[in-house]
């Protein structure tokens, strides 16, 4: 009887742990391999992602480079090509210069147009400007008065101070003051402008502006110019003052004061009149100065390298992302 009840009560521990192993071990040794099989499939599906993101910061990079690469050979070329170009036409120019007394004063001023829209940025042209001047008064005149010619040649000069301070106005600061002869007159003295604070690549610098005398024939006028520069620490501001003349030969890439700091200042004359002048004082970065294409180059390659796509190419933009 013993051993019946124990071969029965054995049966029904077995029977019982079926019953767990059926109803609860499966189904949770299922649940265990769907999770195990989602796990493995996310880290996987993860680390696939991350290696094909690698692999596209990869061959970006490399078509990026090779984009700067490619674009600084054609760079390379072109300036080589444009260099022999002006050094000819610069040559030939200048021969007319030379022998200036044979040539007719129409055919000089035609070179000195040239001259003007194609070396203005590197090229102290003012001297050519006042050789000028002085040929126009002095010549005899078939077709034009000396007035006439001298008033091409102001035209001129505006449109190279116009030029370039549209390129120094993009990364400086600039204002703009009005000189009222009546004033000066009668101050006697000097006319002091009112005085103005401009903040450039996080340098604050005060100017103050003193005109003390106008040449009205020669359509220019001179100022003071006091510059001062304010210091993070306890000691005195810098202070820079300086005194020039101002007119329409004075070209702010070329005719400029140097301050501390990588900066540079000039003030121009925009308009000359009987009873007024219009002036303006511009602050710009020293690598803008004298320095034709260099804006232009850096900020294409600066472009490149944050975008992997050329400036200037409107028609045809290839995107270097692979996503």
């Amino acid at each position: 009887m013993e051993n019946k009840e124990l071969e029965g009560t054995d049966k029904k521990i077995c029977l019982c742990w079926k019953d767990i192993i059926t109803w609860y071990i499966a189904p949770l040794g299922s649940i265990f391999v769907a999770a195990a099989i989602g796990i493995s499939g996310f880290l996987g599906s993860n680390y696939l992602k991350e290696r094909r993101a690698v692999k596209a910061r990869t061959e970006k990079s490399y078509l990026t480079l090779e984009a700067l690469r490619i674009y600084s050979e054609l760079i390379s070329k072109q300036e080589e090509a444009e260099s022999a170009l002006r050094k000819d036409m610069f040559n030939s120019i200048m021969s007319s210069f030379s022998a200036s007394e044979k040539v007719p004063i129409e055919e000089l001023i035609l070179n000195f147009r040239l001259l003007t829209y194609n070396y203005n940025e590197s090229l102290n042209i003012k001297p050519f400007f006042l050789f000028m001047r002085n040929k126009t008064l002095n010549s005899y005149m078939s077709s034009m008065s000396s007035e006439e010619y001298l008033e091409h040649l102001e035209d001129i000069a505006r449109w190279v101070i116009a030029r370039q301070m549209w390129v120094l106005e993009d990364d400086g600061e600039c204002f703009f003051r009005i000189v009222d002869f009546d004033l000066l007159r009668q101050n006697r003295a000097c006319l002091l402008l009112q005085d103005e604070t401009l903040i450039l690549e996080g340098i604050e610098r005060n100017f103050k502006i003193a005109v003390l005398e106008v040449n009205n024939k020669m359509k220019e006028i001179k100022v003071r110019l006091e510059i001062k520069t304010s210091r993070k620490s306890d000691h005195e501001p810098d202070i820079k003052v300086a005194e020039f003349w101002v007119g329409f030969f004075g070209f702010p890439m070329i005719d400029n004061i140097h301050l501390s700091h990588g900066q540079k200042c000039a003030v121009v004359l925009n308009q000359f009149t009987e009873t007024s002048a219009d002036i303006t004082l511009v602050i710009f970065p020293d690598a803008l100065s004298g320095m034709k294409g260099i804006p232009y180059y850096h900020e294409a390659v600066q472009h490149i390298l944050e975008t992997g796509e050329l400036m200037g190419e409107k028609d045809f933009k290839k995107s270097w992302s692979l996503e």
